[in-house]
């Protein structure tokens, strides 16, 4: 079992990850759309992220710093672009 389940559970909280990209009304409007098939069959989808971070967010965070180091944040892919990995799974 993955660690984190493990302490979390040890713990008694709740453990979850915020994928807030499902929560902008015209994510929720596409998505109702493929639910009731008015767009058809999804084969494919593409994804561009053109999200801009000034050095304050990266120097930010708590604790301070930890978005600067891919050991901390895990890369781009894990700590942004996976909110958009996320839409396309969804």
């Amino acid at each position: 079992m993955c660690a984190a389940i493990e302490a979390v559970k040890k713990a008694g909280v709740v453990f979850a990850v915020d994928f807030g990209e499902r929560y902008v009304d015209v994510n929720q409007k596409v998505k109702l759309a493929l639910d009731n098939g008015r767009l058809g069959k999804m084969i494919l989808g593409d994804m561009r992220m053109k999200w801009y971070r000034t050095q304050e967010y990266y120097d930010g965070g708590y604790p301070p710093g930890w978005r600067k180091r891919t050991i901390t944040e895990g890369g781009s892919a894990a700590n942004q672009a996976v909110h958009f990995i996320d839409l396309l799974q969804w």
